[in-house]
C-alpha cells in the first residue's frame, strides 16, 4: 500500500480496516466502500483484537510493541504492553475510536500537598 500521507504505514506489520456497507457473499466485494485507513498511527501498534462486551459496545485491545524487534528494555526481558482498551463506534462515516468510559473509575482523586523547601 501506498499513500501521500506521511505517517501512513510507517509501521513494518501495518493494520488497516475498511468501512462498507454490505458483503455481498456471491461477488466477494465489499459494496458502498470508503478508502483503506490505519485505526492507529504508532510505529509499534500490533495485532488488534476486538469483542462484543455483555452491553454491546465493540471494544479493541492492541499490543505495542512489535516481534522481531530489539528495543533497550529486552536485555532486562521486557518489551511492550496492551493498550488501554477502546470502544469503537461509527459517525459521519468514520471509524471512531474513544477510551472505555469503564476507565473513568481507576482514577485517583488529586491530594493537595504542601512543600517545605528548607
Amino acid at each position: 500500500m501506498s499513500s501521500e500521507n506521511p505517517y501512513d504505514y510507517k509501521n513494518i506489520f501495518s493494520v488497516s480496516y475498511i468501512l462498507g456497507d454490505k458483503l455481498n457473499t456471491e461477488t466477494v466485494a465489499l459494496e458502498n466502500h470508503q478508502d483503506v485507513a490505519a485505526p492507529d498511527y504508532g510505529f509499534d501498534f500490533y495485532a488488534p483484537q476486538t469483542y462484543l462486551d455483555d452491553i454491546g459496545r465493540r471494544i479493541l485491545i492492541a499490543w505495542i510493541g512489535l516481534p522481531e524487534i530489539d528495543t533497550p528494555s529486552t536485555k532486562f526481558q521486557w518489551a511492550g504492553m496492551l493498550s488501554i482498551p477502546r470502544e469503537l463506534s461509527v459517525r459521519d462515516n468514520k471509524l471512531i475510536q474513544t477510551p472505555l468510559e469503564d476507565l473513568k473509575q481507576l482514577r485517583l482523586r488529586r491530594k493537595k500537598c504542601r512543600v517545605i523547601l528548607s
